[in-house]
């Protein structure tokens, strides 16, 4: 009676064990696929970091270039710059030279229009020379005989006139034209340094905007050089987080491994459970 009640009491718990080992069996399959499913996504998120980190390394990439390229714009630009403040030089000089050159002119239009004012004086003088020479030789042909020799004179004196008259109306001809010449070139040269001034004032706007260029080039570089710095802490970022992924995903294999070996180990108890419950039931009890 008592082997009875021992054996009785072996096939409950056998029982009992199986009915246990089956629901840890089923809930140890449930971790098993958890797991599984983790190691997946974990697998996911970490191609996924690291085609993240690939992409922000591309852009570092790209924005070096671009810093790159902006400081040869920048130097270009300045080169630009220095140029055409050389060419501001030039022109200045010349504008310098050219009123120089106006103010020369000036005063040989000046000294032209002095030398007509002489030349006028002479014209005027010869011809009251000629005047008077023309009544010597009258009074000397009054007085006959004793007047000849001063008649000679007079009429070398008329001649003389004359050709101071001739001499001072060719070189009054000249002056004229050199005064003509002189105002048409004055007129130029005016024309020529206000020329100057609009080109150097067209300079000077320019060289404004090469300015405001290289203000605008240097905003571009300082923000790509800005950019950059946050993509590479978002690199430094990403690489410190797949780190933390990679160990995380090795955790997860190491307990889906694990929970394999359990699941294997419940099914062998399991299978010795049954073979128990087997073997109990070869027992007849009243």
């Amino acid at each position: 009676m008592k082997l009875n009640g021992i054996i009785i009491e072996i096939k409950m718990n056998a029982a009992g064990v199986a009915s246990g080992n089956a629901e840890l069996a089923s809930t140890t399959e449930q971790f098993t696929n958890t797991f599984q499913e983790q190691a997946a996504q974990v697998t996911n998120v970490a191609a996924a970091v690291e085609e993240m980190s690939a992409s922000a390394g591309e852009i570092s990439s790209s924005l070096t270039d671009g810093i790159g390229f902006s400081e040869t714009a920048s130097k270009t630009v300045e080169n630009g710059r220095r140029q055409l403040t050389g060419a501001v030089e030039r022109i200045e000089g010349i504008r310098r030279e050219t009123a120089d050159l106006a103010g020369s002119i000036e005063k040989l239009s000046e000294a032209s229009s002095k030398i007509g004012d002489i030349i006028s004086v002479i014209n005027d003088i010869a011809d009251q020379t000629n005047l008077l020479a023309l009544n010597a030789a009258i009074e000397a042909a009054r007085a006959g005989e004793a007047g000849r020799g001063f008649a000679v004179v007079a009429d070398e004196v008329r001649k003389l006139a004359e050709r101071t008259q001739n001499a001072t109306k060719e070189v009054g001809s000249l002056i004229s034209g050199l005064q003509s010449e002189t105002k048409n070139a004055s007129e130029h040269m005016g024309s020529a340094e206000k020329t100057v001034d609009d080109g150097v004032e067209s300079i000077k706007e320019v060289d404004g905007y090469f300015d405001h260029v290289v203000e605008a080039v240097n905003d571009i570089r300082s923000a790509m050089a800005i950019i950059k710095t946050a993509v590479e802490e978002q690199v430094r970022a990403i690489e410190g987080t797949n780190d933390n992924i990679q160990v995380i995903s090795a955790g997860v294999e190491e307990s889906s491994s694990g929970m394999v070996e359990v699941s294997r180990t419940v099914s062998d108890l399991q299978k010795l459970a049954e073979a128990l419950d087997s073997l109990v039931r070869k027992f007849k009890t009243e």
